[in-house]
């Protein structure tokens, strides 16, 4: 009988001694893997404080996002308006130039659920109440319309021609619904897709694509800019990016569900040209 009560004397022990290592280290566990992931934080480096003056309209806007990765999920607006930028997913660094408005701009970034805004006051010709006309004649002849430099002619012109020119080595890459990559490319994600190789960041939808940049006359277009098209008639169900437009041919590159990346001269397409909706630059003013 004493051995039969000390040998469960002894297991009794056993178990209570081991029980709460085991529930400790199962709690250290929990602990470890549900530890909450760092918040979203934005800094912005241009402009360096909550509230900006300027002289001039167009604006460079700059920021350092930390701790997010989620590059689709980054978004920046100028007063309610979404606007495209270029984003370093290594430094996490922003970067865009924007059009303001005389007046207060609200400028808005926000990565997942992070958000940070500032305001930038253009101090334009017509917010100076006090400006008096300026009544002297002008003797400078008007230049022409033609003759006018265009913002950032160069670069812009640079990124215009490397983003055709990277488009073009996708030609014969076949459709696939929703495709993103060189494997299968859909209309939107095809354009979403050269657009990054020059950081111009777009939406692989071509209904969001259709509301940024700046709406632009189809005959207006120039290579790089994006043509859209209703193909449901229910507003834009498709996408192209130009290639040139002169002489009366619009040739573009787009993903077709028939013929996958190709290149065609649109306006002489009986199918496409009807259903030419608009077009839109979303490569200046960036």
């Amino acid at each position: 009988m004493n051995k039969i009560l000390w040998c469960c004397a002894f297991f009794l022990g056993a178990f209570l001694l081991a029980h709460p290592l085991e529930a400790s280290s199962k709690v250290e566990h929990e602990a470890a893997v549900f530890l909450p992931k760092p918040k979203p934080v934005i800094r912005f480096i241009r402009p360096g404080s909550s509230r900006t003056k300027v002289l001039k309209s167009r604006f460079k806007v700059e920021a350092k996002i930390s701790n997010f990765t989620k590059k689709r999920k980054i978004k920046l607006k100028v007063n309610n308006r979404p606007m495209t930028y270029q984003f370093n997913d290594r430094s996490g660094k922003l970067t865009s130039y924007v059009r303001l408005k005389p007046g207060d701009n609200k400028i808005l970034i926000s990565a997942g659920k992070a958000s940070k805004s500032v305001i930038v006051f253009y101090d334009g010709p017509d917010t100076k109440p006090n400006d008096k006309p300026n009544n002297r004649p002008n003797t400078k002849p008007n230049p022409k319309p033609e003759d006018k430099p265009e913002e950032d002619d160069l670069a812009v012109s640079r990124v215009r021609k490397s983003i055709t020119e990277y488009s073009k080595q996708f030609v014969g890459v076949p459709y696939v619904y929703a495709g993103k990559t060189p494997k299968g490319f859909d209309c939107s994600g095809f354009t979403s897709y050269v657009m990054k190789h020059k950081n111009v960041m777009i939406s692989p939808a071509s209904r969001e694509q259709a509301k940024l940049g700046k709406k632009i006359p189809v005959s207006k277009a120039k290579a790089g800019d994006l043509i859209f098209y209703d193909t449901s008639g229910k507003g834009v169900s498709h996408v192209s990016l130009v290639i040139s437009n002169r002489n009366g041919k619009l040739m573009v590159i787009h993903a077709t569900s028939s013929k996958g990346v190709m290149i065609q001269d649109v306006n002489a397409s009986s199918y496409w040209k009807p259903k030419i909706l608009f077009a839109r630059d979303v490569i200046s003013g960036r």
